[in-house]
């Protein structure tokens, strides 16, 4: 299981403590402001990590290792679930006045999903759902590839 608890919920932006539950216990994370978002199976965790200098930035931690993650010419980009083999699901921006589009990724590059398509979770087998906005249309999907 995966978390994060913010230290004063009454403040703004306030800073938060990520957090792994696992058989061996209660691990934090090892960066300040770090907030997961998913973990998959072999223990590899994506989420987002707030900074003052550089604000937020998408991460994946995987053995001990924290990565920065960006879709390549992208001004946004926010992690959302992430599958054993490595494969990567979120959302993206190519600036932002441009509709939010989902985004599958080997770590390399990132497949658009298309305009609108706000991607959340994906299984195992590659199914993935979410939420469409326009253009791509309006309310929940379920996208079986």
């Amino acid at each position: 299981m995966i978390g994060y608890y913010v230290h004063n919920p009454e403040q703004e932006e306030a800073p938060a403590t990520g957090f792994i539950l696992d058989r061996d216990g209660f691990h934090l994370l090892p960066q300040p402001d770090m907030r997961p978002r998913a973990i998959a199976e072999n223990g590899t965790v994506v989420g987002t990590v707030f900074a003052p200098s550089s604000g937020q930035q998408p991460f994946i931690l995987r053995g001990g290792v924290v990565t920065r993650f960006d879709c390549p010419g992208m001004v946004f980009t926010e992690l959302h679930d992430v599958l054993p083999d490595g494969r990567l699901l979120g959302v993206m921006l190519s600036d932002f006045n441009a509709p939010i589009e989902g985004f599958v990724s080997t770590g390399r590059t990132c497949e658009p999903l298309g305009d609108g398509v706000y991607a959340e979770a994906v299984n195992p087998q590659g199914t993935i759902v979410g939420e469409l906005f326009p253009p791509a249309g309006n309310g929940a999907f379920v996208w079986r590839r």
